[in-house]
């Protein structure tokens, strides 16, 4: 599991890097994975302080720090 988390966390912060602010429903719909693992790679990098996620009336956006 280590090894996927890891790697999506990689992609995740790829497509923020591309695309800029992305809700958690477009992300998932991009990178079209288990939604345990994207969450997972999600805390991966608040924990490296990499992305910020802002809470939102409709959901949540991503973007990088």
């Amino acid at each position: 599991m280590d090894m996927r988390t890891g790697d999506m966390a990689g992609r995740i912060w790829e497509a923020l890097s591309r695309r800029g602010v992305l809700s958690l429903s477009e992300l998932v719909e991009e990178e079209k994975e288990d939604a345990k693992v994207l969450l997972m790679a999600l805390g991966w990098l608040l924990r490296e302080n990499k992305i910020i996620i802002e809470e939102k009336e409709d959901g949540w956006n991503i973007s990088l720090k």
